[in-house]
């Protein structure tokens, strides 16, 4: 009935929703996190860590000490850009 058919359309609104809102990520090249850190003026172990087999960027073979840019997409926000250092856990 009707409660089935509702429930429904609110797990595949609830699934567009989190496929179209997952961040990209890559991994800075030398020059890039080079570049980074000095306007912001840190150094790489001030960024925040992630650890290397993180499900989020586990297929991208991040190296110890590499820095990941995470862009999220918001429709408040637009694009916002996040670092992460790797770690390896």
């Amino acid at each position: 009935g009707p409660p089935f058919y509702s429930k429904q359309s609110q797990v595949n609104k609830m699934t567009e929703n989190t496929h179209v809102l997952v961040p990209e990520q890559r991994i800075l090249s030398t020059e890039e996190k080079t570049q980074l850190l000095q306007e912001l003026s840190l150094n790489a172990v001030d960024l925040p860590k992630i650890d290397s087999t993180d499900a989020g960027i586990k297929e991208l073979s991040p190296e110890n000490g590499d820095i990941v840019e995470i862009i999220r997409i918001s429709k408040n926000a637009g694009r916002s850009k996040y670092y992460r250092v790797v770690i390896n856990g």
